[in-house]
């Protein structure tokens, strides 16, 4: 017997303010509501089998019913998809920023030289930006607060790194001419 039904049995004059759909929604809600208790039922027997201490257990439940809500938020809003963009993006701007490198590192001159330390630094500072906030920066979209989001973008900042070192090692000031 669920709230509801207890609460008319409290109070039958109640009952005649719902109509045919609402008792169709009451139905739909607690098909919804046995399988959460189903789910719980399951989480509970893998809690009591590999969890021992109550609060323990407790907490576990409580992370996995959060991980699966995020989850299902996250694949509900799409936000995902921006994080794998982003991701998708910036190792594909690898190539063109190792192309900059190698035009900004050829010349003998200092001062563009000093343009190519500047761009690496930038390329750093926009992937620990969004390490750091969360937030992609001239675009203002917001990134998922995962792990996933938070490395990938310091190894990216590490690739761009890697890049500007490849970059310096095989064209520092050596021209054709």
């Amino acid at each position: 017997m669920d709230a509801l039904d207890e609460f008319y049995e409290r109070n039958p004059s109640a009952r005649g303010f719902l109509d045919n759909s609402t008792n169709e929604e009451r139905k739909l809600l607690k098909i919804q509501m046995d399988k959460q208790n189903e789910l719980m039922m399951l989480m509970n027997r893998v809690a009591d089998k590999y969890v021992k201490w109550s609060l323990a257990k407790d907490h576990f439940i409580g992370e996995v019913m959060a991980y699966c809500q995020e989850n299902t938020s996250k694949i509900n809003t799409g936000e995902r998809m921006v994080d794998y963009l982003y991701v998708i993006f910036s190792l594909l701007a690898l190539y063109p920023l190792y192309i900059a490198f190698k035009k900004l590192l050829t010349p003998y001159d200092v001062y563009i030289n000093l343009l190519a330390i500047l761009l690496m630094m930038a390329s750093d500072l926009f992937h620990l930006h969004v390490f750091h906030t969360g937030c992609i920066p001239f675009f203002s979209v917001p990134t998922s607060y995962d792990d996933f989001v938070f490395y990938s973008s310091i190894v990216l900042a590490i690739l761009c790194n890697i890049t500007f070192m490849i970059a310096h090692s095989r064209h520092y000031r050596k021209n054709k001419w």
